[in-house]
């Protein structure tokens, strides 16, 4: 009986410690945006291990904004709009590294022509994350366009579920705002693109690491390695 308890206690102190020493580990939440390509390749050669780092891996933009927001994660990886976004809230937030600027990673997409949309009356489906960079792209596509006063139905979901999209199953006309590697399973899906922030010099859209000023500034030694 005694044996018995000693060993409940010990199980229980395991547990306990393994809970301790994963609430100390440093939360990164990204997406699988291809420009954190460096975040998952340090993840398969371990090198985040001996940091003590814990990779959290979602499926939006939004969706990260928010895990970030509600205390879910440490760090977040996203562009300059969902720091603008939640600097509004938090003004200790502040970049710690730079990952990238999109070069034709974002891509809109369609079952139609340019043309084709121009002279259409019916209305547009859009898909997009509309809390996101999504939106700023799409925004930009419509003025270069002069498509702005074409009826528009704003269809909201992350970019898994957007992948899964065909261009033969839609009937009405229907535009994609995605990044990539989402852009090339939508592509062979049988949807053309139509502008990219390659062919874009009115948009510049950066990738970066963020967190609160005085977190990064306690766990410098862990972010400089």
């Amino acid at each position: 009986m005694i044996k018995k308890f000693v060993f409940l206690i010990f199980i229980g102190i395991l547990f306990t410690s393994c809970g301790l020493d994963d609430s100390k580990k440093i939360k990164i939440s990204t997406t699988t945006w291809i420009g954190y390509t460096p975040l998952f390749y340090a993840k398969e050669k371990k090198w985040l291990e001996p940091l003590n780092i814990k990779l959290l891996n979602v499926v939006s933009l939004s969706e990260n904004m928010y895990l970030y927001k509600a205390g879910n994660s440490d760090v977040y990886v996203g562009t300059q709009y969902e720091y603008n976004s939640i600097y509004k809230e938090d003004k200790n937030l502040t970049p710690i590294m730079i990952f990238n600027k999109s070069n034709g990673g974002d891509v809109i997409l369609s079952n139609f022509t340019i043309e084709q949309l121009l002279k259409t009356d019916k209305t547009i489906n859009v898909y997009l994350e509309i809390d996101s960079i999504n939106s700023i792209i799409f925004d930009d596509f419509l003025k270069s366009n002069h498509l702005e006063n074409r009826k528009i139905n704003y269809m909201n979901d992350d970019q898994s579920n957007i992948s899964r999209l065909k261009a033969v199953d839609m009937e009405n006309p229907t535009i994609i705002v995605t990044y990539s590697p989402y852009n090339h399973i939508l592509e062979n899906n049988s949807f053309i693109e139509l502008s990219s922030t390659r062919n874009n010099d009115n948009l510049l859209v950066i990738d970066a690491m963020y967190t609160k000023e005085n977190f990064y500034y306690h766990n410098k030694e862990t972010f400089t390695k």
